[in-house]
């Protein structure tokens, strides 16, 4: 595959949604990376006291804060959230990600070993 380059105007933002949890309107995500490549990339944005519900996914995933503060939640060990930090969830870590700020926690996350059509979300 050649190499790519894509500004956040030419995504598309999505509600969160999940068969567990329903429609969240706190949380938007966008894949920024093409479907079919890998790694994948894209941007998730929490809105104060909204949150990301616990779920795993086989891939590990990486995540990079833009802006804002909160917590992601791995296997039961929490990790705060600052700009300019990184988290590493492993592979079907049980995971959550809160947005304890007053401001969007901003997030880019990665998946290192997989395209985004490879990525299939679990909640329980």
């Amino acid at each position: 595959m050649a190499g790519w380059s894509v500004g956040l105007s030419q995504t598309t933002w999505r509600t969160w949604q999940d068969p567990l949890h329903g429609r969240n309107r706190l949380v938007r995500w966008t894949s920024i990376s093409p479907d079919t490549a890998s790694p994948a990339v894209g941007t998730v944005e929490i809105d104060p006291g909204g949150v990301l519900p616990l779920h795993h996914h086989e891939p590990a995933e990486i995540y990079h804060v833009l802006d804002g503060t909160g917590e992601v939640e791995i296997e039961e060990e929490v990790h705060r959230l600052r700009k300019g930090s990184t988290a590493y969830v492993p592979g079907d870590a049980w995971h959550e990600t809160r947005n304890t700020g007053t401001d969007c926690l901003r997030i880019v996350f990665f998946f290192p070993a997989a395209c985004m059509e490879d990525v299939v979300y679990r909640f329980e």
